[in-house]
């Protein structure tokens, strides 16, 4: 480049002033050299500085998008957060309600072992009065067998005759109108109560034993 702007100027015949200008164009060419090394150089620089603020863009891209992620995370942690919180105080009121409930159990299993105790006191209190009344309506059965027997005994008089094959509960009796002879049994009834028996009921009677 510099060889194709080094000339000889046609007008100048003095060696040193054609040297004095060759050495200007020398210069010349050398500062727009220069100029043009400086351009290229400012190109270069302004090239690199675009990929840099490019790279940076891209950098700070990234950053961004981390710190969005970031934030997402820590709204879903504090969602989650949240969630766990409600969750603990409904585990915390469904605890409370099974301990009532179970409180609640153990009350009512306590109770139905007193129902139950007091059932079984019913129960043995029944029994007692079925057979208080068994005793009763055997008693009344017994009464009214007697009631028929002092019945009969109205119409008989003495002699009476005790079966004492059959342990002295069998006695004849005979009829003071016809002279028909009865059997009556005793068989309940031990002797002495016997005796007692015809003694205070039949003693107007004529009755004799």
């Amino acid at each position: 480049m510099m060889q194709q702007h080094l000339r000889t100027d046609p007008g100048v015949e003095n060696p040193i002033q054609e040297l004095q200008i060759n050495t200007m164009n020398v210069m010349d060419i050398l500062h727009k050299e220069s100029d043009f090394v400086k351009m290229r150089n400012i190109v270069q620089l302004e090239e690199n500085i675009r990929k840099l603020m490019e790279s940076q863009n891209t950098r700070v891209q990234e950053v961004i998008n981390t710190l969005t992620q970031t934030l997402n995370t820590a709204e879903n942690y504090s969602h989650m957060k949240t969630l766990m919180e409600e969750h603990e105080e409904k585990m915390r009121i469904l605890k409370r309600e099974m301990d009532d409930l179970n409180f609640s159990v153990s009350n009512y299993e306590g109770r139905l072992s007193e129902v139950e105790t007091e059932i079984q006191e019913a129960m043995q209190k029944f029994e007692a009065l079925r057979q208080e009344e068994q005793e009763i309506q055997h008693n009344i059965e017994n009464w009214i067998e007697r009631d028929k027997n002092l019945n009969l005994l109205y119409n008989f008089v003495a002699p009476v005759e005790w079966d004492m094959s059959s342990g002295g509960k069998l006695c004849s009796l005979t009829s003071t109108k016809d002279s028909t002879c009865i059997c009556l049994n005793f068989e309940e009834m031990d002797q002495e109560s016997i005796h007692e028996f015809l003694f205070d009921q039949l003693n107007d009677h004529a009755v004799h034993i």
